[in-house]
């Protein structure tokens, strides 16, 4: 008869939760199950598909931390070594860009890491990043990338952008256009507005003109 050593184990609160409820599903004894099952790697998936799942759900712009992703009860039965892992995981995750829309937000009072949901660029903005990659950073700002559509002749499509963020964009992307907006009125030197328009928009049809001009104030 072979011969056998017994050993005591110490699970935690989630080991011990998961081995019983492997137990049931097998029909197996609880000492079967935690020989015959890795406990510790099943909790840690478990959690962190759950805390991949809650992040996703999380509001655009609202930041979060980890551990706000699980209520009192839950995040208190959970072993110091497993909420370190779950953590450090996590910000492995994020800032390998495996986690879609979230994004590292910094660190709070408590230095503790925060993370958000980004929102889906607008069309304004994606417009604005565009303008930016292909002029170069030093034009990213309001002032220098009007100066440069104005004196390109290709004012005209921001122009509508702009009227279409004030009219239906949310509070961000309207201070965002009337931010570029002042900065084209002065690219344009909106004094002589009537007498430079023909030759900042030379680049679209009458018809795309006096859409851009929509609602301005000419």
């Amino acid at each position: 008869m072979a011969k056998t050593v017994t050993i005591s184990v110490t699970l935690t609160q989630a080991e011990l939760k998961l081995a019983e409820k492997l137990a049931k599903e097998h029909g197996l004894p609880l000492a079967q199950c935690v020989k015959q099952f890795r406990l510790c790697d099943q909790v840690f998936e478990e959690h962190f598909e759950t805390l991949k799942r809650r992040a996703a759900a999380q509001p655009e712009g609202q930041p979060f931390t980890v551990m706000g992703l699980f209520d009192d009860a839950e995040w208190n039965d959970l072993d110091r070594g497993l909420k370190l892992s779950l953590g450090r995981t996590f910000n492995h995750f994020v800032r390998g860009g495996k986690l879609p829309g979230v994004r590292p937000a910094g660190k709070n009072s408590s230095n503790v890491q925060l993370y958000e949901k980004e929102r889906p660029q607008t069309a304004l903005e994606e417009r604005l990043a565009a303008l930016a990659a292909e002029y170069g950073p030093e034009k990213a700002e309001p002032g220098p990338l009007t100066e440069e559509l104005v004196e390109r002749g290709e004012a005209a499509e921001l122009a509508q952008l702009l009227e279409e963020a004030k009219l239906a964009g949310s509070s961000t992307e309207q201070a965002l256009a009337r931010q570029y907006e002042a900065a084209l009125d002065e690219a344009l030197r909106f004094g002589p507005l009537e007498n430079s328009r023909d030759e900042a928009f030379c680049n679209c049809g009458e018809e795309e003109q006096g859409e851009a001009f929509d609602g301005w104030d000419l």
